[in-house]
């Protein structure tokens, strides 16, 4: 069997979870997520091959589709927030939903 791909796929996960939790950037919060999930599709591209199916190619066009998705939606929110507010800094909109609790 071989589990590079998979090692590689766990390796990005984690790496991308770590950027996730200590970035003040949402831009790179976005890019953080877009590469978790191009991890869970090299992961289940790997795992096709142990099941020697076709099915799991269908999850990963699929996911490749809502990835897509969710980049564009998150980028025009992004981009609208940084021209209302004039900052991307996850702490000022941490700022503002405390205080206005």
């Amino acid at each position: 069997m071989n589990y590079e791909f998979l090692i590689l796929s766990f390796i990005l996960f984690c790496l991308s979870m770590i950027i996730f939790f200590s970035s003040k950037n949402l831009i790179i919060v976005l890019i953080s997520i877009e590469l978790m999930l191009n991890s869970l599709n090299i992961a289940i591209a790997n795992l096709s091959f142990f099941k020697y199916s076709a099915i799991p190619y269908v999850w990963i066009i699929l996911i490749f589709g809502i990835t897509a998705a969710e980049a564009a939606i998150g980028l025009s929110i992004i981009i609208l927030m940084a021209k209302k507010m004039k900052t991307i800094d996850t702490d000022f909109f941490s700022y503002i939903r405390e205080r206005y609790k």
